[in-house]
């Protein structure tokens, strides 16, 4: 197996971890450097950077799917399961991704309009948009070459590509402030060099895997039965995390009925508290990875000791992390020169978020424990607790609540999620052990 040691919760998380940063930087640097050159190109990109984003969450049907099963028949050790499985999920992501660009190309003037934007900005807008439209196939197929990456644990690799990429990005966006006059030539460079900072990776992972003895890119190696099972895996958490998506746009809908400084409120403490689930979605992703490993190598023993020591990691690291932003929460007031009122509330949110995110972490690696178990229709409890239970306080108690009250609110939901969660975990485990038993006396029959 191409392999650079042994597989680990530390190993595998420090990969993603790293992906992460490198994604974060990456979006960033387009903001950044149009933040020099205009206020409107920067609301322009950021809405269309939204947009993007809503993208790659239909394109991670496939990515999903791919993952769980990859993962599972690498710990069994079936090269011709994962070969079909890689070549598969390519499979799924260009059309998935071929159908979603299309469409965004055809409509990108309305979808634009639909999404507020002024018609001024609308024409400055278009060829931006459609031509990071046009690299949401490079992006999925990088997403699919990196289940195996991370599986193999080609940890240089991924660095050495993403660096190259972001690098350029930043030298060619930079460049385009000195070669151009107008903010429509500059924009169009960005948004090339960012499909360049994609087609980077794209290129070294490809040549990469196509050297690689473990799976072989081959058309006779595409199979219905995995498509199938690709999808059914990852349909699920699509529609999860659209659930999720649209909450929080409805969420921000009742918190400035309340007043444009909650609103505020709400913002600072999402995006300060973003970099604490960077670290929970990493374990997360690590945990899934390294449990479909040892369920497909069959050490069923192993997987109570990985889960629980995956979310006692999540937990203190969330805890630490919100107690930290929560003691620096007075320095960021200063920077951001943030009034009095909207301060009293980020205060006593940042308080709440202390406990908040240990409960997310927990659901978040008991999420991906069950997707590593082939479960995904748990991802519905989710839905049910923010539509069935949240949506209605909010409504039933609108007038009486503050952005405070949502974030006590939030603890109780993600508290009741995390006991339905542990619930169907222990169903899943008791039902695995049940599996390996009862196939013990005919295989030792067969002997």
């Amino acid at each position: 197996m191409e392999n650079n040691g042994k597989v680990t919760l530390f190993s595998l998380a420090s990969i993603i971890f790293i992906e992460q940063i490198f994604r974060v930087l990456q979006g960033s640097i387009d903001i950044l450097v149009l933040g020099k050159v205009s206020n409107d190109a920067v609301a322009t990109v950021g809405l269309i950077n939204q947009i993007m984003a809503l993208s790659i969450v239909f394109v991670g049907i496939a990515i999903l799917g791919t993952n769980i099963l990859f993962s599972y028949y690498y710990g069994e050790k079936n090269f011709l399961k994962m070969s079909g499985t890689m070549t598969s999920g390519i499979v799924v992501v260009l059309f998935a991704a071929t159908v979603l660009s299309s469409v965004l190309i055809v409509f990108s003037k309305n979808i634009l309009l639909l999404m507020g934007l002024e018609d001024s900005l609308v024409e400055l807008a278009i060829p931006f948009f459609i031509i990071l439209s046009l690299s949401i196939p490079i992006q999925g197929i990088n997403s699919i070459f990196l289940v195996y990456l991370r599986n193999v644990q080609k940890r240089r690799l991924i660095i050495l590509a993403l660096m190259i990429g972001t690098t350029l990005n930043f030298c060619g966006n930079i460049a385009s402030l000195f070669l151009f006059d107008s903010v429509q030539k500059i924009m169009f460079a960005i948004a090339i060099m960012t499909v360049v900072s994609h087609l980077i990776p794209f290129c070294m992972y490809g040549y990469f895997i196509t050297k690689s003895k473990i799976v072989q890119l081959k058309i006779k190696h595409i199979s219905k039965a995995n498509i199938k099972e690709i999808v059914l895996l990852g349909a699920p958490t699509a529609a999860e995390q659209f659930s999720y998506m649209i909450f929080q746009l409805f969420l921000s809908w009742v918190v400035l009925s309340w007043g444009i400084e909650q609103l505020q409120a709400k913002t600072y403490v999402q995006t300060w508290s973003e970099f604490i689930f960077i670290f929970t979605i990493t374990i997360g992703q690590a945990t899934q990875i390294l449990l479909g490993q040892r369920l497909g190598a069959h050490k069923i023993e192993e997987v109570v000791p990985i889960v629980s020591r995956s979310i006692k990691v999540n937990c203190t690291l969330s805890l630490l992390l919100g107690i930290l932003l929560y003691s620096v929460h007075k320095q960021l007031i200063l920077f951001y020169d943030i009034n009095d009122s909207i301060a009293m509330l980020i205060a006593s949110m940042l308080f709440i978020t202390i406990l908040l995110e240990p409960f997310r972490a927990i659901n978040v690696n008991l999420i991906s424990s069950l997707y590593a178990m082939k479960d995904s229709k748990f991802v519905f409890i989710s839905i049910f607790s923010l539509w069935g239970i949240v949506v209605p306080i909010l409504f039933i108690f609108k007038n009486e609540l503050t952005v405070v009250d949502v974030w006590i609110l939030m603890v109780g939901d993600e508290l009741f999620r995390s006991i339905l969660f542990f619930i169907r975990w222990k169903q899943q485990l008791k039902k695995r052990l049940r599996i390996r038993v009862t196939k013990k006396p005919s295989t030792e029959s067969i002997s």
